[in-house]
């Protein structure tokens, strides 16, 4: 049991930073009126996820 409350334990914090980087970036976002463009590090972060470089 201890290895799966561990597990949850992990992907709760990757949730909460996963969140807080994407609050970061939209917050940056629309600093620089960047209305209905996705930013640079969310684009290279989903390339990067994709592997579509």
């Amino acid at each position: 049991m201890k290895p799966f409350k561990l597990f949850l334990l992990v992907m709760a914090g990757a949730f909460v930073i996963t969140i807080a980087l994407l609050t970061v970036d939209r917050q940056s976002a629309l600093m620089y009126a960047a209305e209905g463009t996705v930013s640079g590090r969310l684009q290279l972060f989903i390339e990067n996820l994709l592997d579509l470089h």
